[in-house]
């Protein structure tokens, strides 16, 4: 079951203003990741919440493939960006700006949205590159007139390789203010009796299949896993609401 996007009129507004002819070039968000596809029997992308998230914002690619080196030193000299394509802009696209280890990206795009929404950017989620860690930022695109770059970490000296259609950065919208709003709130599950009720069939189910994987039962052997959230399904039968994802395919920027 897909999402009714009819039943959401109104959606945000985001805008994307190339200031650069070499500007990063943006996708929608791909579901595939190399360590999930060498997952045994691609188990990995069993688990829709991954699989969604992977898909939940617009990738700004690499243009070419590159390795960056730090020696462990807090000087930018400390970090080295290696061409090894020859792509003649590489150095107008990734740095060493700030020392400390961090390699920084300029995206050659300016975003702007509704002044309700904010913009998050992050690294693509799921994807892993050992040695490095993208780092988050919260920007208030309703209202600033000002670019942002995208920065990743050394998580120790060593060499990292990046290749050519990677995601360097990842864009998602937010709710400027509703967070702020929000009271969590703290209950026992038995406050709740149905909802209760549901968390503890769900459990004894999984418990018994989990037992039968383990007693190498033949029948759930062969089914491999339970299906009940990829198929918007209940323990019982009933039904997800029309919100449940199974697939997400974001619209490509034009």
């Amino acid at each position: 079951m897909s999402l009714a996007f009819d039943k959401f009129p109104d959606f945000p507004k985001l805008m994307i203003y190339r200031l650069e002819e070499d500007a990063l070039e943006i996708i929608p968000g791909r579901p595939e990741r190399t360590w999930m596809d060498g997952s045994v029997g691609r188990s990995a992308y069993r688990c829709l919440p991954m699989t969604i998230a992977n898909c939940s914002g617009w990738e700004m690619v690499a243009p070419c493939s590159f390795e960056a080196s730090w020696a462990g030193e807090a000087q930018r000299e400390s970090l080295v960006i290696h061409n090894v394509e020859g792509y003649s802009k590489l150095d107008r696209f990734v740095s060493s700006h700030f020392g400390d280890g961090v390699l920084t990206f300029r995206t050659g795009h300016l975003l702007r949205t509704d002044p309700e929404w904010a913009t998050w950017v992050r690294g693509a989620p799921n994807f892993i590159v050992d040695g490095i860690q993208p780092l988050d930022g919260f920007v208030e695109t309703g209202w600033l007139p000002f670019t942002f770059t995208m920065n990743w970490i050394f998580t120790r000296p060593g060499r990292v390789r990046f290749s050519k259609g990677d995601p360097i950065a990842f864009v998602t919208l937010v709710p400027q203010g509703t967070l702020d709003g929000i009271q969590p709130t703290i209950a026992n599950l038995e406050a709740d009796p149905d909802f209760h009720a549901d968390y503890s069939e769900w459990l004894r189910q999984r418990e018994v299949f989990i037992q039968a994987l383990t007693d190498n039962d033949p029948e759930v052997i062969k089914r491999g896993w339970q299906r009940h959230y990829t198929q918007g399904m209940m323990h019982d039968g009933r039904r997800a609401p029309p919100t449940h994802l199974t697939k997400r395919r974001l619209k490509e920027p034009r």
